[in-house]
């Protein structure tokens, strides 16, 4: 029937075709994939692209994103593999090649958040994160030459933000000096 709702975990049979159905747990109203084990198939509702960009929208994106992306890589790897596509992404195909995008993927992830910590710990500026985040070799092997959607370092500040919160502690950040008495400031 037209109208048969399914939900994640759920299997159909439709036409002779098996499909099963998967959560990518992302807030979208898209969120439901499927899997055709018989065509070693996966179909995702969300673009996947073949090298990682910012993890997180620019605009705002929840930082727990990133958490939901690695869990979903995760969950594909442990499938049997061998097509992979989705909306405005080219697909993939061939075990290996998509195994190597999820596991960068969960790598990258992995290493942003890391590193992130790793310098919140040395109590240098978030901004410092734009600049100073070094892609490990086997990781950077498997990306595009350029990151096409935004940087790393982005993602790197979402996580800063959410450890540190936006306030850098320092008063005059919140309201900068203005006029002559500010520093800089030409006298007229």
């Amino acid at each position: 029937m037209p109208s048969t709702r399914v939900r994640h975990g759920e299997e159909l049979d439709l036409a002779g075709l098996r499909i099963g159905f998967f959560s990518t747990d992302l807030p979208l109203d898209i969120s439901l994939g499927m899997h055709l084990p018989e065509h070693r198939t996966v179909l995702l509702p969300t673009t996947l692209y073949a090298t990682p960009g910012n993890f997180m929208a620019l605009e705002g994106a929840p930082v727990e994103y990133s958490e939901i992306w690695h869990s979903l890589m995760a969950r594909l790897s442990t499938l049997d593999v061998e097509h992979l596509t989705g909306p405005h992404m080219e697909s993939l195909h061939g075990k290996r090649r998509i195994r190597t995008l999820f596991s960068v993927y969960e790598d990258l992830i992995t290493y942003l958040h890391d590193q992130t910590i790793r310098h919140l710990l040395t109590g240098a500026p978030g901004e410092d994160l734009l600049h100073c985040l070094p892609i490990p070799e086997q990781v950077a092997e498997n990306l595009a030459p350029e990151a096409f959607h935004s940087n790393f370092g982005g993602t790197a500040l979402m996580y800063h933000t959410r450890y540190m919160g936006w306030f850098s502690g320092n008063a005059v950040d919140l309201a900068p000096p203005r006029g002559p008495s500010a520093p800089g400031a030409a006298w007229s």
